[in-house]
């Protein structure tokens, strides 16, 4: 980092630090950011990150393309250099990146970049390289002006200014700050954006040197009343999925309360289908599916030619007659606690079983909280609490049922590690040789 002298305030020239991975071995050089924002603004005549976001149309969302790897990474916290122990920091930036993520198109990637560029402390604002993202650069130092010199200290300052720029920008952004963990190797790709949002006399935001690390909060959540009733019987799930659920939920019990009356009850049956399509729909009108999606359903379950008026009108005079909309689930009590509990688990936490210790481990979403660690009772204890917080009926026997079924998926570290490494085999093989030499 090298200053130079600016009236009579002492600025320096920011250098970041560019990483490109070449097969098992990686490059890494230094750029001044001035030169880095242009050549964001352009793109090579071999069009990498146009190519990237033409492949990421036509990909599975869970797809790792192999041509994002193929882009170099930029860290903005820090200047890295590589030695034969690993790369070292020789200069600290105190560049905080913060990311707003999946977003759907181009609109919403520049609202959430106009929204950055109307705060002053924005230093840089631009689309990442998938064209779904927005990566949002905010400036740090200490009051006398300074920035930490040592990694340790680095690393503190770091910690604690991630956390301050996203409750600073947070309740401005339209769509949320996707956390991540504020390391000084925190990076992003290469990106192609000639209307980027770069600000070099953005407003620097001072902050004191941190002693430790900061704490790991816990997660507070304001529950509220759920108007939509569909939301309310099965929240967090999508609207097809609980208009699926609901419906056959009030379909088998119009079956079973009319069985008693109609032991030869057939649904394509002229005579039969009249009763039974009563007994539905006043069943999904106290579940509070609305009257058009009841009548859709209706048609594609019963569905013969001719019917489709009939199930309609039919549909149309109970909604009319009947009160008490959405007052009444058709899930059994069993069905609901299971649904919500999937649904809470899903929302509130992430888990997984470690094959080699054996235990199960978890970490709690939208905190900062994230390393998986091991749960105790203390734990188990704590999560059932905060369920019957919000309303759910959960005790620790069915946190302990859940956590030892198969909700949770299965995690071999090892496993992880080998396919997480981006090297290629040679084609030698060493354990036949080894195996010969023994």
């Amino acid at each position: 980092m090298t200053f130079q002298k600016r009236g009579t305030i002492n600025t320096f020239i920011m250098k970041l630090t560019l990483m490109r991975d070449n097969g098992g071995t990686s490059t890494m050089r230094t750029l001044d950011i001035n030169l880095q924002i242009e050549a964001m603004k352009h793109e090579t005549k071999a069009r990498p990150i146009s190519n990237l976001r033409t492949s990421i149309r036509y990909a599975s969302p869970d797809c790792q393309l192999e041509e994002s790897k193929k882009i170099a990474k930029i860290i903005p916290a820090a200047v890295f250099r590589k030695t034969t122990n690993g790369a070292q920091m020789s200069a600290y930036n105190g560049l905080v990146q913060i990311e707003v993520n999946h977003l759907a198109n181009r609109l919403e990637v520049n609202r959430i970049k106009q929204e950055a560029a109307e705060l002053s402390q924005t230093f840089a604002a631009f689309m990442g390289s998938g064209g779904h993202s927005v990566k949002i650069w905010i400036q740090f130092t200490r009051p006398d002006k300074t920035l930490p010199a040592s990694r340790e200290e680095a690393e503190m300052f770091q910690a604690h200014a991630y956390r301050k720029a996203v409750s600073l920008y947070q309740p401005v952004l339209s769509y949320p700050i996707e956390l991540k963990n504020p390391t000084l190797e925190q990076y992003c790709r290469q990106t192609y954006d000639p209307e980027l949002y770069y600000n070099p006399e953005a407003t620097v935001i001072y902050m004191r040197q941190p002693m430790e690390m900061p704490s790991e909060t816990t997660y507070k959540e304001s529950v509220q009343a759920e108007t939509s009733p569909l939301k309310r019987l099965i929240p967090g799930y999508d609207s097809f999925d609980t208009l699926s659920a609901l419906f056959e939920a009030a379909l088998q019990k119009a079956y079973q309360s009319l069985n008693e009356l109609y032991p030869r009850l057939h649904a394509h049956s002229d005579e039969d289908l009249k009763p039974l399509l009563v007994q539905v729909a006043e069943n999904c009108f106290q579940a509070g599916i609305p009257e058009e999606e009841t009548a859709r359903w209706c048609i594609a379950h019963f569905y013969t030619k001719n019917k489709s008026f009939l199930i309609r009108q039919t549909v149309k005079n109970v909604y009319m007659d009947a009160k008490g909309f959405g007052k009444q689930t058709p899930l059994s009590t069993e069905q609901e606690l299971e649904l919500r509990t999937e649904e809470y688990m899903q929302r509130r936490y992430e888990f997984r079983y470690n094959t080699m210790t054996t235990t199960t481990e978890y970490r709690e979403r939208n905190t900062f909280c994230f390393c998986f660690r091991p749960i105790n009772n203390r734990i188990r204890n704590s999560i059932a609490m905060n369920a019957r917080l919000e309303g759910l009926n959960l005790w620790d026997r069915d946190v302990v049922r859940y956590l030892d079924s198969d909700r949770v998926p299965i995690f071999n570290p090892i496993e992880d590690f080998l396919f997480g490494l981006d090297v290629h085999w040679d084609g030698r093989d060493r354990i036949r040789e080894l195996a010969v030499r023994s």
